[in-house]
Formats: C-alpha cells, sequence, structure tokens
C-alpha cells in the first residue's frame, strides 16, 4: 500500500480521507464504485473498503480514477444502492411529479 502522506507534508493534507473510520458506524447500504486502472487510489483500497462493511456491493470498472463509464451498469448499481436504503420505492416511481 502507498500512502500519499508518505511523500507529502502533513500540513498540506489536513483531511486523510479514512473511509473506513467514517462509514464504519453507518451500518446502512454501501456502494464502492471504483476504477481498476485508478493510479490514485488503488484498487485494493475499494476492496478492502468493501470487505470491511457488512452490506457493501462492489462494482469495478475498466477505468482510472476520474472516468467511470456512466454507462447503465453503473446507474443500475446506483439504483439498487437507493432501493436498498429505501430512498426509491415502487410508490415513489409511479408518483406523477407535481405541474408546473
Amino acid at each position: 500500500e502507498v500512502s500519499l502522506a508518505r511523500f507529502v507534508p502533513s500540513f498540506l493534507l489536513p483531511d486523510r480521507y479514512e473511509s473506513l473510520d467514517s462509514l464504519r458506524d453507518y451500518g446502512g447500504p454501501t456502494l464502492v464504485l471504483h476504477g481498476r486502472q485508478d493510479e490514485l487510489i488503488p484498487v485494493d483500497h475499494g476492496r478492502r473498503l468493501h470487505d470491511a462493511l457488512s452490506d457493501s456491493e462492489l462494482d469495478l470498472y475498466d477505468a482510472g480514477h476520474n472516468d467511470l463509464p456512466r454507462e447503465q451498469r453503473y446507474w443500475s448499481s446506483i439504483e439498487a444502492l437507493l432501493r436498498r436504503a429505501g430512498v426509491l420505492t415502487q410508490a415513489s416511481e409511479d408518483a406523477t411529479p407535481p405541474a408546473h
């Protein structure tokens, strides 16, 4: 594991982005989207995050850090997470949008 903190002075990294520490107490469903060719955050970080969380889905793409393809699979993963979290329900999809 290569840590950016080893190469950058600590005063330039005020936030260490401790994702696992932030999510460990959450307990709700989590979706980890990660590029297999990510050179900034290695894919193993995404895998470890997924493995450590009790209700997690991992969706890997042949992509880098900022270029995940916004294809149907991407949106389907997000929709599935929102359903597991109870944000999307059939009733919310059947609702008629308000008229303007």
